[in-house]
């Protein structure tokens, strides 16, 4: 049976983590949390409509988990990684960026502002490689990835727009590192150096994992 790691989990600095949701063991999230993830989705279809409205064109892959447009990576005979991509976008006939859409409080907001995706959120670069390496993105000659963010606690127009490029590199140690992943019957060792916020806010801590 193949094994299937989502790209919006690969990632995630905790392996352990990323096992588990390859295995299907849902996360115990609390209302809150999913009050939460549900804010960050509705506010997607609003992200487009204002990147619209500051002339860009957008091909929205809408549906979130249940979304047309599905990317396969394959990184062995028994392991792929898949997920759904947000949408792309290019002004003016340019080149297509790979585009997720992420809803930051101000702290975070002003730090990914200053600091950069590639910085600030290495995850969010990660899950987007996934995704520049589908077929969906080789019929568009994609090569760059970008983040849009929405700061929920106070709006900004135009949407701020972070990019990058692709990087074959990255994309190759991202199959390594699920390939790892993959290889363990149970669950793997915990890695002493993830960030504290990994447990923090992590479903599986406190249910089947001690954390760090």
């Amino acid at each position: 049976q193949v094994k299937v790691i989502r790209a919006s989990s690969i990632g995630h600095p905790c392996c352990r983590k990323i096992w588990y949701d390859m295995m299907g063991i849902e996360e115990d999230f609390s209302n809150q949390t999913l009050f939460t993830f549900d804010i960050g989705t509705a506010l997607e279809p609003v992200a487009v409509k204002y990147l619209r409205l500051d002339n860009w064109e957008v091909k929205y892959n809408e549906g979130s988990q249940e979304a047309e447009i599905l990317t396969v990576v394959p990184v062995n005979e028994n392991v792929r990684i898949e997920g759904h991509h947000d949408l792309i976008m290019r002004y003016n006939e340019g080149d297509w960026y790979m585009v997720d859409v992420k809803t930051m409080n101000s702290y975070a907001y002003k730090t990914w502002r200053k600091e950069g995706t590639l910085r600030k959120y290495p995850q969010y670069a990660d899950q987007l490689h996934i995704y520049m390496a589908g077929e969906y993105a080789r019929q568009h000659l994609i090569s760059k990835g970008a983040v849009v963010a929405i700061n929920k606690d106070k709006v900004e127009f135009p949407l701020p727009i972070d990019a990058f490029d692709f990087d074959m590199d990255r994309l190759e140690s991202l199959k390594v590192k699920a390939a790892y992943i993959a290889e363990h019957d149970s669950e793997p060792p915990l890695d002493e150096d993830i960030p504290s916020w990994a447990c923090t806010y992590c479903g599986h801590k406190g249910m089947r994992c001690e954390g760090i």
